[in-house]
């Protein structure tokens, strides 16, 4: 399958939806002012089709999902919190619905060489990155869970415009953190508890 590409700037994804959602504010607002009519936005809003997702599957960061869309990729070397001398690769996955919802997956993938000492550290500043990013954002909550045997963190943010709810998983030697982003009134638990049923992993070199 050939990926839709894009280029992130700034702090990376993060900056990547943060400039997403601004488009799609702007583009609401001349659609407003161009006559949309408040029938036409409200059967956006509500119209809803699991079915006609697109299954994706990458074979390098070794997981399954379905998407609105086919998503977009983009793939950059990070550095490690809490290390100097190391690098992982960040792969990212996302796509949006018509009501400026994006859905994303993003993967830190570890090297082979590198063994992660604390788990709960690493999965904690994938939150942090996502919190810190705007200074309005706010923790509604926070919960470590088990998913399929792993260790995993569920954790909610807010702002006065945007919620995102979200999901970090250790595995693979990776954290795969799934991610839904949403204006605050147009939040359906649904879409996530979807997107998150349907994510698997390809490979598991845990069992």
């Amino acid at each position: 399958m050939s990926d839709k590409r894009i280029i992130i700037f700034g702090a990376g994804i993060i900056g990547f939806l943060v400039l997403f959602f601004l488009v799609f504010f702007a583009k609401q607002q001349i659609d407003r002012g161009f006559g949309e009519s408040p029938e036409e936005e409200k059967y956006e809003k509500i119209v809803r089709t699991f079915a006609n997702w697109k299954e994706f599957t990458s074979q390098l960061s070794k997981f399954r999902a379905y998407f609105p869309e086919v998503p977009l990729t983009d793939s950059k070397a990070i550095g490690v919190a809490g290390e100097d001398n190391v690098k992982a690769a960040l792969n990212i996955f996302v796509a949006e619905l018509p009501d400026q919802t994006a859905l994303m997956v993003k993967v830190v993938r570890f090297p082979d060489d590198y063994q992660v000492k604390d788990v709960k550290f690493q999965l904690n500043e994938t939150m942090n990155d996502i919190l810190n990013a705007k200074n309005r954002n706010v923790l509604r909550n926070i919960g470590e869970v088990i998913w399929n045997g792993h260790k995993a963190l569920n954790f909610s943010i807010q702002n006065l415009q945007i919620r995102i709810e979200a999901k970090s998983i250790f595995a693979n030697n990776s954290i795969y953190t799934l991610v839904y982003v949403t204006q605050i009134d147009n939040f359906d638990d649904e879409v996530f508890e979807n997107f998150l049923k349907n994510f698997a992993l390809t490979e598991d070199s845990s069992k």
